[in-house]
């Protein structure tokens, strides 16, 4: 978040940067996570909050030039396939939270935040 900014501004702004996303349903949160991990030359510790987000298909669009910078490619996976995805994806437990979200609905509360540092 930047500022003053709510939940809601925040995912709005970082969808339209990082994937082109500006026309979306916000949906439930479902995950929270505190991350540290070093970036361009700085360790940097963030709190992230995941939230389902309903939209048609489109084609992603990096806005952001320091993330485009180490990002290789945009990818869409059926969520069968994430549970046995060799890559490291995040939340660590993508799978099991989209999983539990169709099976089960959102969360009534938020399971305790994950934490990863690397």
């Amino acid at each position: 978040m930047e500022g003053d900014e709510t939940p809601e501004a925040t995912l709005q702004r970082e969808l339209a940067e990082e994937l082109g996303l500006v026309d979306f349903e916000h949906g439930p949160a479902v995950w929270r996570r505190h991350h540290t991990f070093d970036w361009d030359g700085r360790r940097i510790s963030q709190k992230e909050e995941y939230r389902i987000v309903h939209a048609d298909r489109f084609v992603p669009v990096m806005a952001d030039v320091a993330e485009a910078r180490v990002l290789d490619c945009f990818r869409w996976w059926p969520i069968a396939d994430l549970a046995s995805a060799e890559e490291r994806l995040t939340p660590l437990s993508l799978a099991n939270i989209l999983e539990s979200y169709l099976r089960d609905g959102a969360p009534s509360e938020l399971p305790n935040e994950e934490v990863l540092v690397d």
